[in-house]
């Protein structure tokens, strides 16, 4: 039996329909909020550093919103110059101490941070939990 050639309205038509379905299969992670983004940037001192300002769901392992401040790091902007009746700690280290896996508010450090306030309060002392960890940093 002698193979018979694709008419050109035909690959039209499939070629179309291909991307019809891209195009729906992409509405539809959108509307499910499901992205990946990258949230890494080619850092010519550091080799890579997170992108500030990023926003978006982190899901490779587990499923969390993830936000980089615009210094670069995994959380709340903080302010250069310490204020007054502040007292900071700095968190270093790497994807462990970044915590991508977990919101905001249930890393170790913000944890931290809203114990020591408490225990704080008295002596009208406020500690600020800076994280400077960076995943792949170990």
């Amino acid at each position: 039996m002698p193979r018979q050639r694709m008419k050109p309205t035909q690959l039209l038509i499939i070629l179309a329909s291909v991307a019809v379905a891209i195009g729906l299969l992409e509405a539809g992670l959108r509307l499910a909020d499901i992205a990946y983004p990258e949230i890494n940037r080619i850092d010519a001192a550091l080799g890579w550093s997170p992108r500030p300002g990023l926003d978006g769901i982190y899901a490779f392992e587990g499923r969390t919103r993830i936000r980089i401040n615009r210094d670069g790091f995994r959380d709340d902007d903080h302010e250069v110059v310490k204020p007054a009746g502040v007292f900071r700690i700095a968190v270093l280290g790497d994807s462990l101490a970044e915590g991508r896996e977990v919101a905001l508010e249930k890393t170790f450090w913000k944890i931290m941070e809203a114990r020591l306030r408490r225990c704080l309060g008295a002596v009208e002392l406020r500690p600020e939990v800076l994280n400077f960890a960076i995943n792949g940093y170990g």
